[in-house]
């Protein structure tokens, strides 16, 4: 009433005098009351008086009053503040799910999170008294009572304490929906209120009289709705009905909703107003611990079946949705019994009559299998929407219609048909019909279904899904079609898949890389002719890797040139075996052109590619002597097995017995222990034979080694160990060891110096003995 008299009032738009007279006369309740009034019509009239009072001293009231006298001030201050109110709004959205209080814990133990309990063991666990705020117990022998506080049961949060309910902010909120006009959150909290966990804390905890509190405000807030806006009416009733799963009976027998009062309200509405007039219809037939009267009910019985009328889409969207077959029982009977029934589903589409057609309400599931067989046999040439909607269902009976239909009436899917077949989850079931498709198309079929599929690259990126390998597969190997177009149909193919790189469609992966194999799958003579007479605009569209990939090959097939060395690794790294295969062509096409790029060669030598190697290797042994020294110097350094092996193959070829002293270094240091052991070898065979014939080899490497760097250094002492013994034997050598040791003798490297003047003395001992 007082809510109502407030109403009254500001209808009146009387001055603002009168108002900060109301705040001197009226008493708490009266006066938060207006604030709230005010905060729902978003009129800042008492703004600044609102805040002198919240920062005043409240003495004219109990601090209980006071209390919630500031609350509706500061709700009435935040809703006439955009900023705030937009701010607070979101922030309910947000946390409106810890309303619900899910136990987490009974007697200090912890519940599986993973497992919800049904409404029945909240039932027991309220009469048990588990709900209470605090335990009592008596202690007989002194006669006295004592309490403790109850564990924690919930999740901590702004609405509860982790033990009991913050009645206070539930109210903040439920009173914040209605001035915000969230007719969702209103819904939500509907089916909080009427679900089992806060029903069975609020009785079990003997605050009976908050629950009905709360529940006398959303009716009337839900009423208000329907009487004023029927679209909040129903988007509340969406939110509230799709909320309930079916653990949330609060009966002791599970699965029947009789006593969820809320439910029982707005769906049987009429059954509420008058339950002895049907208790009678059902006489001593009605068995309350198997049977729930709500589904033993025929007809229609909800609140405001205009409104309902008006909104067939939403029930049945409900009657999709929801799990509980006492709310799709009552959308049933709304889409059976409605004025506007008939209409309505004789305009429904397969995909949501297919639905219905195995809906877990059985009468339900009849109605709509017999209008969808009616509409099966009327449908006497191929429908392809009918089809795609029964074989993307998941129920087995669909797809046996699905089959049974297509082969009735010799049904064939279009370009545009097979594409949207992609969007199927379970297209590896129907992979045979997908690959028929795509087998039956003529040339021109065929250019326009790769069109078709290009067309749909943002949607089948939002479905976030990675399409199966078989599939794929069907689609590679659909591309050799592309052979069979004649050359009007290739120029066209290519043109149109070209313009989609340059417009930056984004797309998924599978998808870009079937978009290059069809660029990649025409002819090399084709696509010589059809990028002869096309410009490729290098400046749109070549911003993804992919594509600039697509770029360079395309721009060295028109130019008749290489791309550069990081463009050539990129094909061969992550491009498709198309791409590669193209590549190898125009590389056989410009092989002049690789003799003068060595860079080029070597990597062709380490790629993974067979063709590729040997052509490498080829041009290698084809290069004048020269040529082949400056490259051989970077195939020994390789760390590609395959290559430093080819390179050591060829290293006596060109050299032969003598090293480059810069090898020498570069052998020795090579990371791979074949290399370092195949000039250790060679060099230990020279250095192991004093054969006349060796002579003048062993001085070379005698002097390479030693005026070598230190790192080497286990190689020299090898060298210093055979020195004297090859003095020797060959005399006419003498004065050059002298004259190579004195010099090592005099460098900065005190190790080297040591190890030659040693060596030089022991050759002069025994030069000396010799000749004595």
């Amino acid at each position: 009433m007082r809510k109502k008299q407030l109403g009254d009032i500001l209808d009146k738009n009387l001055p603002k005098d009168f108002y900060v007279r109301l705040l001197q006369i009226g008493s708490p309740e009266y006066i938060s009351g207006l604030f709230l009034e005010l905060a729902k019509r978003k009129w800042d009239l008492l703004r600044e008086e609102a805040k002198d009072i919240l920062e005043g001293d409240i003495k004219w009231a109990d601090e209980n009053y006071a209390s919630g006298f500031r609350r509706c001030i500061k709700i009435y201050l935040t809703a006439i503040d955009e900023d705030l109110s937009t701010e607070r709004i979101q922030w309910i959205r947000n946390n409106l799910h810890k309303v619900d209080l899910h136990l987490t814990k009974v007697k200090g133990k912890d519940l599986p999170k993973d497992k919800p309990l049904k409404g029945s063991a909240y039932r027991k666990y309220a009469y048990q008294g588990l709900f209470q705020d605090y335990y009592y117990s008596y202690d007989y022998t002194t006669r006295s009572r004592s309490y403790k506080e109850a564990p924690q049961r919930y999740e901590t949060s702004v609405y509860s304490d982790g033990i009991r309910l913050n009645i206070i902010e539930l109210k903040s909120t439920l009173q914040e929906a209605e001035i915000y006009g969230l007719a969702d959150v209103v819904g939500r909290l509907a089916y909080y209120l009427d679900a089992p966990r806060i029903t069975f804390y609020l009785k079990g905890s003997n605050k009976r009289e908050a629950l009905r509190y709360f529940r006398r405000y959303i009716k009337r807030v839900i009423r208000d709705y329907a009487e004023t806006e029927p679209d909040k009416f129903m988007e509340a009733m969406k939110h509230f009905l799709l909320s309930y799963t079916e653990q949330d009976s609060i009966c002791k027998y599970d699965d029947i909703f009789r006593y969820n009062e809320l439910l029982g309200y707005y769906l049987y509405f009429d059954f509420y107003e008058n339950p002895t007039k049907y208790y009678m219809e059902l006489g001593y037939m009605y068995n309350p611990s198997t049977m729930d009267l709500f589904l033993e009910l025929k007809g229609r019985f909800e609140y405001r079946k205009d409104i309902w009328d008006n909104n067939l889409d939403l029930v049945l969207e409900i009657a999709l949705k929801s799990s509980v077959k006492q709310i799709i029982k009552a959308c049933y009977y709304i889409l059976k019994d409605s004025p506007k029934g008939k209409d309505f589903i004789d305009s429904l589409d397969y995909h949501k009559l297919i639905a219905l057609a195995h809906s877990k309400y059985e009468p339900m599931e009849k109605m709509f299998k017999e209008i969808l067989n009616e509409r099966l046999n009327k449908s006497e040439s191929f429908n392809p929407n009918l089809m795609i909607a029964l074989i993307a269902s998941p129920n087995e009976e669909m797809h046996n219609y699905a089959k049974d239909y297509f082969a009735r009436v010799k049904g064939r899917f279009s370009p545009a048909d097979t594409a949207d077949l992609l969007f199927l989850d379970n297209l590896e079931q129907w992979e045979e019909l997908f690959r028929n498709s795509i087998q039956s198309f003529e040339a021109s079929e065929f250019v326009e279904f790769i069109k078709e599929v290009i067309n749909r690259a943002d949607k089948l990126l939002k479905l976030n899904q990675e399409l199966p390998e078989n599939i794929r597969d069907i689609l590679s190997l659909s591309l050799t079609k592309v052979e069979d177009l004649s050359e009007e149909s290739k120029a066209h193919l290519f043109e149109s898949v070209l313009v989609t790189l340059t417009r930056r469609i984004r797309m998924p992966q599978w998808l870009g890389e079937l978009v290059e194999e069809v660029l990649f799958s025409l002819p090399y003579e084709s696509l010589e002719a059809i990028l002869a007479k096309l410009e490729i605009e290098a400046e749109k569209g070549w911003n993804h890797a992919r594509n600039k990939r697509i770029l360079a090959l395309l721009e060295g097939i028109k130019n008749k040139s290489l791309p550069g060395d990081m463009e050539i690794l990129d094909a061969l790294s992550a491009g498709g075996s198309k791409m590669i295969k193209k590549l190898l062509e125009l590389m056989e096409r410009n092989i002049e052109s690789l003799r003068e790029r060595p860079t080029t060669l070597l990597l062709m030598m380490e790629a993974d590619v067979h063709v590729l190697n040997k052509m490498a290797e080829e041009i290698f042994e084809s290069l004048p002597v020269n040529e082949q020294r400056k490259l051989h110097a970077m195939v020994l350094d390789s760390p590609v097995r395959k290559v430093y092996s080819f390179g050591l193959k060829q290293l006596d070829l060109i050299y032969g017995e003598r090293i480059p002293e810069q090898f020498i270094i570069q052998m020795l240091e090579h990371s791979a222990p074949e290399v370092k052991a195949y000039i250790s070898d060679k060099i230990d065979r020279v250095l192991g034979s004093f054969e006349e014939e060796n002579e003048r080899l062993f001085m070379y490497y005698v002097r390479t080694l030693l005026l070598m760097p230190n790192r080497i250094s286990s190689s020299k002492d090898r060298v210093y160990e055979l020195i004297p013994m090859f003095v020797l034997k060959y005399r006419r050598n003498l004065d050059s060891i002298r004259q190579l040791l004195l010099e090592v003798g005099g460098s900065n490297s005190i190790k080297d110096s040591e190890r030659a003047l040693v060596t030089l003395a022991r050759i002069e001992q025994e030069v000396m003995l010799h000749e004595g």
